[in-house]
C-alpha cells in the first residue's frame, strides 16, 4: 500500500475517484477520474435513481415550449367533432372538446406550454404485456417517445407507473358496472307491493278482531254508554231525543275500526276504560302500519328494481345469467387478474373462459344496450353514459378497486412535477369540481332513473309481528280492566244494598247491563212482557230501572203545575200489570222550567 501525500494546501497530491453505480446486486464500479484522464467505457450501463439510463435534458420549465400530446377517445373526457354550430369545418387542436381538453387549456394558459393533440393509432389505452414486454396504445407513444404527455382518462396503477410517469390524479373514482335498464310495464296493484299477502290479510283480520273486540266490550261493560245510565238506575230522557240505542254496536265498531285505519275520525267513541285502551293501542298499530307502509311506497316507485336483482359486484360474480366482462389490456383487465380477492378472481376467471374481453369502452357499452351484459369500466365515464339519452343504461352497485385518472408523460419527464402541483392547486381551486358540474350534471336523465340501489325487498309479516302482538296483547289487557270494572260497580252497589250478597248484586247488574240496550228502545215491549200505552195514558213514556225490583219499567211521565213553586213536578207512575198505576213506588224527580 503506498503512503498517502498531501500537498502543502491539504489536498491529496495523487486524486483518484471511482464511479461506482448501485444495482441489484449492490455496488458495481462503472468508470474513474483522475488529473490524467477520465476512463469511462461506452458499452457501461448506468441507472439512475429514477430508473432511467440516458441522461435527460432536465430543464422544468414549460413556457414557450412545444408539446405532442396523445389521447384516445371516450366520453366526456376527450371527444371530436369535424364541424362547429355555424357548419365551419375544424382543425386542429380546436377538433377536440371534453373535460382533458378543458383541463390541457387551463394548464397550458397558466404554464405558458403549446401543444398539439393527435388520437392513438389502435385506440387502445395500452398495458405492457407481461411475456412479450411490448406495450401497446398510450403508454406505447409514451415509452417510444413519440408523445410528451397523454392527456386521457389515463388510471394510474402501479404497472404503468414502471414504464412512464404520472401527474398526480386529476379525479378520484373507482370501477362499476353498467346494464340495460328495464322496461317498466305498468302494475294497477303497484300499490300492495309494499306488504306481502299475507300481511294485508293479517291487517284486515285485526281490523275485524278489533271491531267485534270493542263491540263486546260496549255491551258487557258497566261504564260505557247505556251500561252506567242502566246500572245507577237513571230516569233517561225521552225516546224522540235519544242518541241510537246502542251507540257502539257491531257495525259502528267495526266502522271506528275502519275509520281509525285510514286515518279518520268516526261519529263514535268507546267510553269504558277497557274500550279506550283497545282503540288507543289500535290507534298505535294504525300509526306504526301507515308510516311503514307510505316509506316503503316511496322506494318502490321511485326506485328501478329488477327481477333477479344484482345490485353489487358481488351479485354479479355470484350469477351466471348475466354475462360480464371488460376492455382487454386495460386497467380494469390488470385489476382483475392481479386480484387477491375470490371475488375477482372468479370474475377473472369468468371473462377469460367465456372471451369477453372487449376492444373499446364504447363496444362494451353498446353491448351492455343490447344485449343482457354487463360492461364493467371506470365510474367516471359510465355515470356520464347512464345521463345520457336514450337513458335506457343504469349504473349498479357501490365502487370497488378504487383509482385515480392522470396524465401520463415519459419516464424522468422533467414536467412531472410542475404539472402536479399546478394540477393540486386547480383542484383546490374548484376548478376540476367546475368541469366535473359542467360534463356530469347537465344531462338529459332523471338522476334517480341512472342508480339502481340496494332497497329491501317486500315487507313480511316477520318484520310487523311486534305491531299484532300489541294490538292482541292489548285486547287481554283490556278484558283484565273489564273485570276490574265489575268488581268496582259490584262493590259500589253493596254500599246500597248490604242485604243483596255479591254475586246476587253480579247477576243484577250483569242482567240490567246486558238487557239495558233493547230496553231502551222505543218499540220494545215492557220488562214484565206488557207494553207501554202512552195514548191511554195521556203522558209521555220511557224505561227506567226500578231500583227496589231490579227490572226496567215502563213509566209515564206527568206535568202537574205547582201553585206556588216556578219549578214543574215531574211524577212518574209505574204502570201495574193490570193497567192501574203504582204511585208512589216509582221514581220521582224535579225539573226546572
Amino acid at each position: 500500500m503506498k503512503r498517502l501525500r498531501f500537498s502543502p494546501e491539504g489536498k491529496p497530491a495523487i486524486a483518484l475517484y471511482d464511479f461506482v453505480n448501485l444495482g441489484e446486486d449492490g455496488w458495481r464500479k462503472i468508470g474513474s477520474w483522475s488529473e490524467k484522464d477520465l476512463q469511462f467505457p461506452l458499452n457501461s450501463t448506468v441507472a439512475f435513481m429514477s430508473g432511467a439510463e440516458t441522461v435527460q435534458d432536465f430543464v422544468t420549465d414549460l413556457r414557450n415550449r412545444s408539446l405532442k400530446v396523445v389521447t384516445i377517445l371516450e366520453p366526456p373526457f376527450v371527444m371530436e367533432k369535424d364541424m362547429d354550430e355555424h357548419g365551419v369545418k375544424l382543425v386542429g387542436n380546436d377538433r377536440f372538446y371534453g373535460f382533458c381538453v378543458d383541463l390541457l387549456k387551463r394548464l397550458g394558459d397558466d404554464l405558458g406550454f403549446r401543444y398539439e393533440i393527435y388520437v392513438v393509432e389502435d385506440n387502445t389505452f395500452g398495458m405492457k404485456d407481461p411475456i412479450t414486454g411490448r406495450a401497446n396504445g398510450v403508454i406505447r407513444d409514451l415509452i417510444e417517445k413519440k408523445a410528451d404527455l397523454a392527456a386521457a382518462s389515463l388510471t394510474i396503477s402501479f404497472q404503468r407507473e414502471k414504464d412512464i410517469d404520472f401527474t398526480k390524479p386529476y379525479l378520484d373514482l373507482g370501477l362499476t358496472f353498467i346494464m340495460s335498464r328495464e322496461k317498466r310495464d305498468d302494475d294497477l296493484f303497484k300499490f300492495l307491493e309494499p306488504f306481502e299477502i299475507r300481511l294485508w290479510i293479517y291487517i284486515a283480520v285485526a281490523t275485524v278482531a278489533v271491531a267485534l273486540f270493542l263491540a263486546l266490550v260496549n255491551r258487557l261493560s258497566p261504564y260505557d254508554h247505556r251500561g252506567r245510565a242502566a246500572r245507577k238506575g237513571q230516569v233517561l230522557p225521552p225516546i224522540a231525543s235519544q242518541e241510537p240505542p246502542n251507540p257502539m254496536g257491531v257495525a259502528n265498531a267495526v266502522w271506528f275500526s275502519i275509520a281509525s285505519l285510514f286515518q279518520q275520525g268516526p261519529e263514535t267513541y268507546p267510553h269504558s276504560p277497557s274500550g279506550r285502551i283497545t282503540a288507543s293501542l289500535w290507534w298505535f298499530v294504525v300509526v306504526i302500519i301507515i308510516a311503514t307502509y307510505t316509506a316503503k311506497l316511496a322506494a318502490f316507485l321511485t326506485i328501478s328494481r329488477m327481477d333477479h336483482p344484482i345490485n353489487s359486484v358481488e351479485a354479479l360474480a355470484n350469477q351466471v345469467d348475466v354475462a360480464y366482462g371488460t376492455v382487454s389490456n386495460s386497467q380494469p383487465a390488470d385489476f382483475f387478474r392481479s386480484s387477491s380477492v375470490k371475488t375477482f378472481q372468479t370474475m377473472a376467471e369468468f371473462i377469460a373462459t367465456n372471451a369477453l374481453y372487449l376492444d373499446s369502452s364504447a363496444e362494451g357499452i353498446e353491448k351492455s344496450r343490447k344485449e343482457k351484459f354487463a360492461f364493467i369500466w371506470d365510474s367516471a365515464v359510465l355515470d356520464y353514459v347512464a345521463n345520457r339519452a336514450p337513458c335506457d343504461l343504469k349504473t349498479v352497485g357501490r365502487l370497488f378497486g378504487k383509482i385515480g385518472y392522470g396524465f401520463g408523460l415519459q419516464k424522468s419527464s422533467p414536467y412531472t412535477d410542475q404539472l402536479s402541483v399546478n394540477i393540486l392547486r386547480l383542484r383546490e381551486s374548484g376548478f376540476i369540481d367546475a368541469l366535473t358540474e359542467k360534463w356530469y350534471h347537465d344531462g338529459s336523465c332523471e338522476p334517480d332513473e341512472n342508480v339502481v340501489e340496494e332497497v329491501q325487498g317486500t315487507i313480511v309479516v316477520g318484520h310487523m309481528l311486534g305491531v299484532f302482538y300489541v294490538i292482541y296483547g292489548g285486547m287481554a289487557v283490556s278484558l283484565v280492566v273489564l273485570v276490574g270494572e265489575w268488581v268496582a260497580c259490584v262493590l259500589g252497589q253493596k254500599r246500597h244494598n248490604e242485604k243483596m250478597s255479591l254475586p246476587q248484586i253480579f247477576h243484577a247488574q250483569f242482567k240490567k247491563v246486558w238487557r239495558g240496550r233493547k230496553a231502551l228502545s222505543a218499540s220494545h215491549p215492557r220488562h214484565d212482557g206488557q207494553p207501554c200505552d202512552a195514548r191511554k195514558m195521556g203522558c209521555m213514556h220511557c224505561c227506567v230501572l226500578d231500583p227496589k225490583s231490579a227490572n226496567f219499567k215502563c213509566v209515564c211521565v206527568k206535568e202537574q203545575e205547582k201553585e206556588r213553586s216556578p219549578k214543574k213536578e215531574i211524577v212518574l207512575e209505574v204502570m201495574a200489570p193490570n193497567g192501574g198505576t203504582d204511585s208512589g213506588k216509582g221514581v220521582t224527580g224535579a225539573t226546572s222550567q
